[in-house]
């Protein structure tokens, strides 16, 4: 190795080292930066959630706060005693909220993962996170949600702690040159507290979106099925307790119960639960399927989609030869089938043509000669018939005149 060569290799060392050092000062000032508040420099986050994955507190998720309304019904309320558990008192202020709302607060909160900090958010993303569209009306009903989450205020009491806040502490759009319409996103820190102690349930997001349109029971379900149930184990809850606490309690039994059976269908149809039983005694028990189980087939129907898109191209190719194949097998046929059938045809009518010709002549040959007998037979008829008429003495006259004048 060449004193040109060895300086040149120890130049390019000196500057990836340069280089490396650079870059971790670099990360270290942006650690520093992420670690620290404006206002107090300690940074509150939200539990870490996967992408395919949203988080809510269980006093929110088993209480009837985003409770199952009727379309359109949104009374305001003041300071109302909200339905849930024994060891929790929610008071709400507000308009009305429903199971859509729960789902956007939930975005929102996936969107603001650091809490007290403004975080802008693109408001076609925002929808289409939703699995909405991106029209006039879904902008419309976006923004009437976020409204109703940033005016309400929520009172949570519990032994532990007691909180005054509202869902959404800020929100607004704003638009400049250079960016579309975007939405500014605040949530105040104190809702952390909901979430202390793992007090809180994950909801897997595709089955969220998954539940049909207008099954607020089956979305309220779902919430409550994450929040209580275990993997392995039977649960049961009485039917009257689930009414109550979704928001339902002046709805009648007999009227609940079909409601709720549907709800739990659509659960079990989205792979939440299984072996549901409605007992005589009005106890719901089910058991709740495993993430991982589910995880499982959610990998086994994507591998299953390619698969299956693999095998449709190759069976539209394979089939599309096949009907090549088979198109040209029927022309062939088809042709022969055609000149066969032409000249069976042809042979067929001539030979019928020539028989029935043939025939015709005869027939029209022996009738006139029918014809002609038969005239001759009338013919001679008439001449025996004019001799049977004639005087029977004519003859003998005529020859004594005949000797009369040959023979005097």
């Amino acid at each position: 190795m060449t004193d040109s060569t060895i300086y040149k290799k120890n130049t390019i060392m000196k500057k990836m080292d340069e280089i490396t050092k650079k870059a971790m000062e670099r990360s270290k000032e942006k650690e520093i930066k992420n670690d620290k508040d404006n206002s107090n420099g300690i940074i509150i986050k939200l539990p870490y959630s996967k992408e395919s994955e949203r988080t809510i507190p269980n006093i929110i998720a088993r209480s009837a706060l985003f409770g199952v309304i009727k379309r359109g019904a949104r009374p305001y309320k003041d300071k109302e005693l909200i339905a849930s558990r024994e060891d929790v008192k929610i008071y709400y202020t507000g308009k009305t909220l429903d199971q859509a709302d729960c789902t956007v607060w939930m975005q929102a909160l996936h969107f603001v993962s650091v809490l007290g900090e403004d975080i802008s958010v693109n408001r076609s993303g925002f929808l289409k996170a939703l699995g909405k569209t991106t029209g006039k009306k879904d902008y419309i009903w976006l923004d009437a949600s976020l409204h109703r989450l940033m005016t309400s205020v929520i009172t949570v009491q519990t032994k532990k702690y007691n909180l005054e806040f509202h869902l959404i502490e800020v929100w607004g759009k704003f638009k400049d040159e250079n960016n579309p319409v975007e939405y500014l996103l605040k949530i105040s820190p104190k809702v952390i507290k909901m979430w202390s102690n793992s007090e809180y349930t994950r909801v897997e997001w595709d089955k969220r979106l998954a539940i049909k349109k207008g099954s607020d029971l089956a979305n309220w379900m779902q919430l409550y099925v994450r929040s209580n149930a275990s993997n392995s184990k039977l649960h049961s809850v009485g039917l009257e307790k689930i009414k109550t606490w979704c928001g339902l309690s002046n709805m009648r039994l007999r009227q609940f119960r079909p409601t709720m059976l549907k709800a739990l269908n659509e659960l079990v149809r989205i792979g939440e639960i299984k072996d549901v039983i409605l007992t005589k005694g009005d106890v719901i028990k089910f058991f709740r399927i495993s993430d991982q189980i589910t995880n499982i087939k959610i990998g086994l129907h994507r591998d299953s989609n390619a698969l299956e898109h693999r095998d449709s191209n190759a069976l539209e190719h394979r089939d599309s030869n096949a009907q090549h194949r088979d198109s040209n097998a029927l022309e062939h046929r088809d042709s022969n089938a055609l000149e066969h059938r032409d000249s069976n045809a042809l042979e067929h009518r001539d030979s019928n043509a020539l028989e029935h010709r043939d025939s015709n002549a005869l027939e029209h040959r022996d009738s006139n000669a029918q014809h002609r007998d038969s005239n001759a037979q009338n013919r001679d008829s008439n001449a025996k018939h004019r001799d049977s008429n004639a005087p029977p003495s004519r003859n003998k006259l005529n020859i004594k005149s005949f000797f009369k004048v040959f023979f005097p």
